[in-house]
């Protein structure tokens, strides 16, 4: 009894640990990531109002984006201000575009108001090969993704959407990722109100983020069964 008593404290203190381990390297990881992008317009009859890229807080604090930044493969910190993004909450998402008007692009895909969308109005969008570079209020490189169908491989987001999944998050894993289909995993929809020939994606939102709390459970779970195994075999 005593034995089963100690080796159940054993199981406890490792579980409180890992978790406590687990919470701590989620708030210390990057946590602002690239995971959707589109580098242009589809060629249908109703394309969108403008190419984007997505931003989601995978940490489980809020993130102060004044000072924050966003430049193509100039890597020029400063280029694009993101300040107006404010206080993002974890696991929201937030949307920049190249398109000029916040408003149509909300409408195209129909978005509610509480999804923050910068609109630059620039004439340096997106390309076919280009890159998107994040940057904080010091300008260090929060992250990057390069992208080239033709030479690095992966999609071309014309029209469609690219999804970065989960365990290449931060990566700079273009070359990985995951095209918008109506319906998937990602949320995925057709923008212009469902109107065929809308281009495909699910800007606002990204749905394979899990929660900080569901890591921790799940590691702590890991760890149980691992020691139950070892028990086991004893």
């Amino acid at each position: 009894m005593t034995v089963k008593t100690s080796w159940m404290r054993k199981l406890v203190a490792i579980a409180a640990v890992t978790a406590a381990f687990v919470a701590g390297q989620r708030a210390s990881a990057t946590s602002m990531a690239i995971t959707e992008w589109m580098y242009s317009p589809g060629t249908g009859t109703n394309p969108g109002p403008g190419e984007f890229y997505e931003l989601t807080n995978l940490s489980g604090a809020p993130i102060d984006m004044t000072g924050w930044s966003q430049d193509d493969n100039n890597r020029t910190a400063g280029k694009h201000s993101l300040s107006a993004f404010g206080v993002v909450q974890p696991r929201e998402s937030v949307i920049g575009t190249e398109g000029s008007d916040a408003s149509a692009f909300k409408t195209y895909w129909n978005l509610p108001a509480s999804v923050k969308v910068i609109a630059y109005g620039s004439s340096d969008g997106l390309g076919r090969p280009d890159e998107i570079n994040i940057y904080d209020s010091t300008n260090a490189l929060v992250d990057r993704l390069t992208y080239d169908d033709q030479t690095i491989g992966g999609l071309r987001t014309q029209g469609t959407s690219g999804n970065i999944a989960v365990t290449n998050l931060t990566g700079n894993h273009a070359n990985f990722a995951v095209a918008s289909n109506v319906g998937d995993t990602y949320l995925s929809y057709r923008g212009g109100l469902g109107v065929a020939n809308s281009d495909v994606g699910n800007p606002g939102v990204y749905a394979l983020v899990p929660e900080p709390t569901s890591l921790v459970l799940a590691t702590i779970s890991a760890v149980i069964a691992l020691a139950f195994a070892a028990r086991c075999r004893a």
